[in-house]
């Protein structure tokens, strides 16, 4: 045994949450160390985080999820502005009825593909590792998405992979 009851090599930690997906529910945790996992939320409003191991007493966390606006906007601006870029590429050879629905098409399709990419489902092809709630991430994503829409995604989006954190396409 190490100083103040703690093991030498690592704590048993069990997690739980009410409302909340973790990652991982039970960790061994190294003297002096720390580890993570993850918690994604479902919904909105209050959860308890519940931290047990054999050395210690339940720990209760209490957190709220809040709706994530910022995200949203963030990818409501990328799909935006993908499909406007993309739209005036094109110059002009549409009709503003076909370019209207032209940008809510791409709009949709950014929010789409940021929506997937926040349930874990990644549209883009290539692997990313930038965080789930990150806004920049969720612009760039949506971006994408209305930039060449959802059909035509995986291929043009390989390039940019570095740039999202991950390798090269599989």
């Amino acid at each position: 045994m190490g100083s103040a009851g703690v093991p030498k090599e690592s704590l048993a930690v069990s997690l739980g949450a009410e409302r909340g997906a973790l990652g991982a529910t039970s960790l061994d945790v190294p003297r002096n160390r720390s580890v993570t996992t993850t918690l994604r939320s479902r919904g909105v409003g209050p959860d308890r985080v519940t931290i047990t191991s054999a050395r210690s007493d339940p720990f209760v966390l209490t957190i709220t999820y809040a709706f994530p606006a910022a995200f949203l906007i963030f990818a409501l601006l990328g799909g935006l502005v993908g499909t406007l870029i993309s739209l005036f590429r094109a110059r002009g050879q549409q009709r503003a009825a076909t370019r209207a629905r032209y940008v809510a098409a791409g709009v949709l399709s950014g929010l789409v593909a940021v929506v997937a990419w926040g349930l874990g489902v990644n549209l883009l092809g290539v692997p990313v590792t930038i965080p789930y709630g990150s806004e920049a991430a969720a612009f760039v994503i949506a971006y994408l998405g209305g930039h060449y829409g959802l059909t035509r995604l995986a291929a043009k989006a390989a390039p940019v992979g570095r740039w999202l954190g991950g390798g090269n396409a599989p």
